[in-house]
């Protein structure tokens, strides 16, 4: 049986998604970013961060579970060098209860509440920025009229890959 929460008190999704979802003896929590139910953004990493993982604690005790039950978790962040004042309430949450864990840095857009636009100038300006800090490509999305989602990924190719697909594509023109 596949129960699907809407929790009470959380920002309302931006998109066709529930809060939490549990099928039998699994719960899986959609992202949570730290954004009040009302829509404030708290100043700050560390109270960003209290504000998700509240939102990650109050979904998975609405589909019966906790902290000593979470197995993984992922945390996406705009500024690795803030990991450790938002590790305190990592350890206090998890306490004894060690989940597997993964951590992104140079995240630069987490969320994209209430339909903001990416133009292409945008994307090329994400691109050059992750460029300059070492990426290897660049994935977006935006949330766009009526909650459409739109995406694109990026990889970024070195001149010598550019010219070899380039000679590519000219054999095949006619």
């Amino acid at each position: 049986m596949i129960e699907r929460h809407l929790v009470p008190g959380q920002p309302k999704p931006y998109s066709h998604y529930c809060h939490v979802v549990r099928g039998g003896d699994h719960v899986w929590v959609s992202g949570a970013v730290g954004i009040k139910a009302d829509g404030t953004i708290p100043a700050g990493t560390v109270e960003q961060f209290r504000v998700a993982l509240d939102s990650v604690d109050a979904c998975l005790r609405a589909a019966g579970a906790g902290a000593a039950q979470v197995v993984k978790v992922s945390i996406f962040m705009t500024d690795i060098s803030e990991r450790a004042a938002i590790n305190p309430l990592r350890i206090d949450y998890f306490g004894e209860n060690l989940p597997a864990s993964t951590l992104v840095d140079r995240v630069r857009v987490l969320a994209v509440p209430g339909g903001a636009a990416f133009s292409r100038k945008d994307i090329a300006g994400l691109e050059e920025q992750a460029r300059e800090q070492g990426a290897k490509g660049l994935a977006w999305m935006k949330v766009g009229e009526a909650g459409a989602l739109e995406g694109g990924v990026s990889k970024f190719l070195s001149d010598d890959e550019r010219a070899r697909l380039d000679a590519e594509f000219k054999k095949l023109e006619l």
